[in-house]
């Protein structure tokens, strides 16, 4: 069950992480909003690999 949590989290991440691809592609935002999304996804699947350690 932990295990699966886990591949589910690293999965949504990998998910947000080539939103953040397309963005960066096809609405040509400021680099630091960029900087700022990348970092905020980064965050968050830290933040739930720390409640989801076995």
């Amino acid at each position: 069950m932990i295990q699966s949590n886990k591949q589910q989290v690293t999965a949504l991440c990998q998910q947000v992480f080539l939103n953040k691809k397309m963005v960066e592609k096809y609405l040509f935002l400021e680099e630091n909003e960029l900087k700022i999304a990348g970092n905020l996804a980064a965050i968050i699947h830290l933040f739930l690999l720390t409640f989801i350690k076995t």
